[in-house]
Parts: structure tokens; sequence; C-alpha cells
């Protein structure tokens, strides 16, 4: 009788768990951005480089470097006060800021380590990309 109700337990929890729907894995920004450039994220920006910067969506920087040079840095966590910073500060071990190392970009809240850097032939071929990302993130979504 005990082995009969465990086969119908056992029988009853297989049949609810193959009905679930699997779960879509949505890739992060990051992944679309490496994926669409086919860079590393690896790329590393002298510090003395960097002219100014904006705020992109998903916890990202665009960055104007010098000799007409742009960047997306995209951040590992979260970073709150990215998108109000009127100021920011990068730190890292040298004079250089590279992805996927312990370079951080400092707000005057937070310190937000740098996921991934990527280099791209200018400002609107760099907004084009994250439009494109966000449109690839947001379709997956639905």
């Amino acid at each position: 009788m005990i082995k009969l109700i465990f086969f119908i337990s056992l029988t009853i929890n297989l049949i609810s768990c193959a009905q679930l729907p699997t779960e879509k894995k949505i890739p992060s920004i990051s992944d679309i951005l490496a994926e669409k450039t086919q860079q590393d994220g690896r790329v590393c920006i002298d510090k003395s480089d960097i002219k100014g910067f904006g705020t992109g969506p998903f916890d990202t920087l665009f960055v104007d470097g010098n000799r007409d040079e742009y960047y997306i840095i995209t951040t590992r966590l979260s970073c709150f006060s990215l998108d109000t910073a009127f100021q920011i500060g990068f730190e890292s071990r040298s004079y250089q800021i590279c992805g996927n190392r312990t370079d951080s970009i400092v707000t005057a809240d937070y310190k937000c380590p740098i996921g991934k850097i990527f280099k791209l032939e200018s400002r609107k071929k760099a907004h084009d990309l994250m439009d494109e990302a966000q449109a690839i993130r947001e379709s997956m979504m639905e």
C-alpha cells in the first residue's frame, strides 16, 4: 500500500513538472552588445582620453574619447546613482580602465564595478546599437 501511494505521488509530481512551461533566458545587454559587435568587452580606455559621458539604459555609460572614439560601458551590477550623476570618476589599478577587470565607475553615492567595454566607430553607431539591443531584449520579454 505504501509503495502504491509513493508511486502515485511520484507520478503526479513528474507529470506536473513536465507541464510547466520552460522559462526563456533573456540575455543581458552586455551579451547582446558582445554578439552584435563581435567584441569580448575587454577594451581599455586611457583615462586621459575621456572627453565626456552620458548615461544610457540598463546601467550603461556612453563615453566620448579623443580621436573620435566612442565607447559603451556596462556595469556588472545595478548602479542606482549613474542616471543622476553630474560627475563621475574611474577607479583602476592603472592609467586605463578596462572591461572584465576590477575597475569601477565612481559616483558621489556608489562605486559601480565595470562589466564590459565596447568600442564603436561613432556616437550614432553606439546609440543605434543600444536601441537595437533594447529592442531585442523587449521582444524576448513578450
